[in-house]
């Protein structure tokens, strides 16, 4: 719905799965908008002042182990700053970088090997180039 001060709203179709929105930002010309996609993908939309879209990213590390982007900046250069967070990563590996949730048969029942918690950032460029994307691991109760 929209109201008496709304310019302008906007739809985006993603066929064959939803789009859900998370967070979004403006900053002079530019405007920013992250999310998820139901079939797992987190979304980052670049759009201008006029509600026309400049380019769609997704990235599939929400399927691995439960990233997801939550909130989003744009910096002077019209670069999109992307935050967000998971779970359930399999732990050993390189620092910063997710790996499949792996699962241990223990008597009938399945458990995680191991289940920790991650902080998310990305960088798109103005021209919706992924720049960089780190996950950090959070340090918290029943980490080790």
């Amino acid at each position: 719905a929209s109201g008496p001060d709304t310019l302008w709203v906007r739809t985006l179709e993603f066929p064959g799965t939803d789009a859900y929105g998370n967070g979004i930002a403006s900053r002079g010309n530019a405007i920013a908008a992250v999310g998820y996609l139901s079939s797992g993908p987190w979304l980052v939309v670049r759009l201008d002042q006029a509600g026309d879209t400049i380019w769609t990213r997704t990235h599939d590390t929400a399927i691995v182990g439960g990233l997801s982007a939550t909130s989003v900046c744009l910096d002077a250069q019209s670069n999109v700053l992307v935050a967000g967070g998971g779970t359930n990563f399999e732990g050993a590996g390189k620092p910063g970088v997710p790996r499949l949730h792996e699962w241990r048969k223990t008597g009938k029942q399945f458990s995680p090997l191991q289940v920790q918690n991650f902080a998310l950032t990305a960088k798109y460029d103005s021209l919706g180039e992924l720049k960089w994307l780190r996950t950090d691991q959070l340090r918290g109760h029943g980490d080790s």
